[in-house]
């Protein structure tokens, strides 16, 4: 081969090497590089909360009912719903127990005489009455036996005839006297039955009062709820009134509850029967829990913040929880709140016509596919179209579809940015800070 071939084919081999080194840098530039996002869910929302008893009942000195006369419970005993806790005694009550003991005794022997009294006036009365019979009844017959004389015969018997009208003079004396009596006996019966009657009354009302009475005498106080017994001797000793004093004892029941507050901005958010996670302050316990009741009246408005440098109070709500485990009273917990919803990066989703689209990649090219998402407080809210750890181009500047691609699969980490995106935008627009 001659030197003038060798040179030619060394040139073309030098224009070829070229040619193909500088289509693969060309080939290699022009692949864009993509990062990945992961779809995952929202983080929860967190609140703070303290463990209470579920229910307390605290029984204060009521010193109307007088002093406490016994004790049925001794400090840490546990209680049911009903059982006695101490007795009252009072001696104001007594006093006035024996009083009206006095006032009835009196009432009652005022009445025994006058009824003594009405039963012999019932007797007089019938034995009068009687004796008006009687009398009638003979003088009837001294009457008929009476005749005027119309013989010598009967002449002779003229001195019996006046020996039978004297008779009847007198009867008829007696009648006048017994009808008499009987007309007296007869108004006096009434008003006797009406004196009965109003001691009977009277006796009635005494002893009515002394019922009510003898119940104020000794009072029993009893356990409305159950649970374990804080017994205070002293504060029965030195409390005059249930107002300002300690109770003299607390029942605490052996389930509890927790306390959390939800400021206005997660007020909607939280709804009775939502089940929560409950970590426990000073040991990370995790339990579950679930929403029991929601305030509807604000506790405070002392929270501030401040928007566009202006400060504006926060108005906090009560809400509880029901653990699935007793916790003890006065722990410290977070609750968490879990989101079902799914937010999407502003920067990976492409609004055309009114339709939502992101891009995946397959085989080192992009796929665009439709979405369905709504603006939810200037965030995209998923509605469907991608389900739980999808992984989606994180932002689609410049990108089309079909494109050759390269892919950095950061998508756990721009998963985690990205979510503090959307938080961040949602705090924008709710200044409560989560945890």
């Amino acid at each position: 081969m001659s030197k003038k071939n060798k040179i030619i084919i060394a040139v073309v081999s030098i224009i070829l090497l070229i040619i193909v080194a500088l289509t693969m840098f060309l080939n290699r530039d022009t692949k864009k590089t993509v990062e990945l996002y992961e779809v995952i869910e929202q983080d929860p929302i967190s609140f703070s909360g303290n463990v209470e008893a579920s229910e307390k009942q605290e029984v204060y000195l009521d010193s109307t009912k007088g002093k406490i006369k016994e004790y049925y419970v001794k400090d840490g005993d546990s209680v049911e719903e009903g059982q006695n806790l101490f007795i009252y005694e009072n001696d104001t009550a007594k006093t006035q127990v024996e009083q009206l003991n006095t006032q009835y005794n009196l009432a009652v022997d005022a009445k025994n005489a006058t009824s003594s009294q009405l039963s012999k006036a019932k007797g007089s009365l019938s034995a009068a009455n009687k004796k008006v019979t009687d009398l009638t009844n003979k003088i009837k017959n001294i009457s008929s036996s009476i005749t005027l004389p119309t013989d010598i015969e009967d002449f002779n018997n003229s001195n019996n005839i006046g020996q039978s009208s004297g008779e009847l003079t007198q009867l008829q004396m007696e009648l006048e006297a017994a009808k008499m009596e009987v007309q007296s006996l007869e108004s006096t019966i009434p008003s006797l039955e009406s004196a009965v009657s109003q001691a009977n009354a009277e006796i009635k009302g005494i002893d009515s009062q002394r019922k009510v009475v003898k119940e104020s005498l000794n009072y029993i106080e009893k356990a409305k709820i159950s649970g374990k017994v804080k017994l205070d001797k002293e504060a029965a000793e030195a409390a005059i009134s249930m107002t300002g004093a300690s109770p003299v004892i607390t029942i605490t029941s052996v389930n509890t509850i927790i306390k959390g507050q939800v400021s206005e901005y997660d007020y909607d958010k939280l709804e009775v029967d939502n089940k929560v996670k409950i970590i426990v302050a000073n040991s990370g316990e995790e339990i579950g829990g679930t929403i029991k009741s929601i305030d509807e009246m604000p506790i405070s408005n002392e929270g501030q913040i401040s928007m566009n440098q202006q400060t504006t109070s926060i108005t906090n709500y009560n809400f509880t929880v029901v653990p699935d485990e007793n916790i003890h009273y006065g722990f410290s917990v977070n609750i968490k709140l879990p989101q079902e919803k799914i937010y999407l990066p502003l920067e990976a989703v492409l609004k055309e016509k009114e339709k939502y689209y992101i891009f995946k990649v397959e085989n080192g090219k992009t796929v665009k596919e439709e979405i369905e998402v709504e603006l939810e407080d200037g965030i995209y809210k998923l509605i469907s179209g991608l389900k739980l750890g999808d992984k989606i181009i994180s932002n689609i500047e410049g990108i089309t579809e079909n494109m050759e691609v390269k892919v950095t699969d950061n998508s756990e980490s721009s998963s985690t940015e990205a979510t503090k995106e959307v938080k961040a935008q949602e705090n924008s627009i709710n200044p409560e800070t989560q945890e």
